[in-house]
């Protein structure tokens, strides 16, 4: 991607706008401020030779994929000896995260507890950072976790479940909610 040619020259005026306020130079100041708006308004031209119609391309369609291919699916449920400590009001986070990497979910969906048990599918669509994405992960392992607060961050009390780990395009995962956070 790259920048328009007033989008480069703005960088300059800001850093002579900074200097100048460092020397208090309130007036010249106010002057670059004003030159750096009006950049900053102005639409960019165009990079093509004047004999040549501008000309682009339409954007293309993302290819169509299915969850199995670039993501995982499968079921959350809740253990017997746990469900009466779920309020239909407690918060499902169902997430995926590298087993052998960062503890950082590589994609997460949040819901309602009271959906449980909840089928769920999680694809690179939903990845946090478009560089980790459950497709360039060996294996995976899907975790399910109620909270009471809301809060993404685990607090003692809320409930969760771990998979077995599983590769990318996995189907028919299955999560049981039968832990307690200490």
């Amino acid at each position: 991607m790259e920048r328009s040619s007033s989008t480069k020259r703005l960088k300059p005026l800001c850093s002579a706008h900074t200097a100048r306020i460092r020397k208090r130079s309130i007036k010249y100041s106010q002057n670059s401020t004003l030159r750096a708006r009006a950049r900053l308004r102005r639409p960019s031209r165009p990079r093509t030779a004047a004999a040549e119609p501008a000309t682009v391309a339409p954007p293309k369609a993302p290819a169509p994929t299915s969850a199995a291919s670039s993501g995982v699916e499968g079921r959350v449920e809740i253990d017997a000896k746990l469900a009466s400590k779920v309020a239909p009001g407690d918060t499902l986070f169902i997430f995926a995260r590298d087993p052998e990497g960062s503890r950082m979910p590589l994609a997460v969906v949040r819901g309602s507890a009271s959906e449980l048990p909840k089928s769920f599918a999680l694809t690179d669509a939903m990845a946090m950072t478009p560089n980790n994405t459950i497709s360039r992960a060996r294996t995976v392992v899907v975790e399910a976790r109620t909270s009471k607060s809301g809060s993404a961050t685990p607090q003692s009390g809320d409930l969760r479940g771990v998979s077995a780990p599983v590769p990318p395009g996995a189907g028919k995962v299955r999560v049981v909610i039968d832990q307690v956070v200490p």
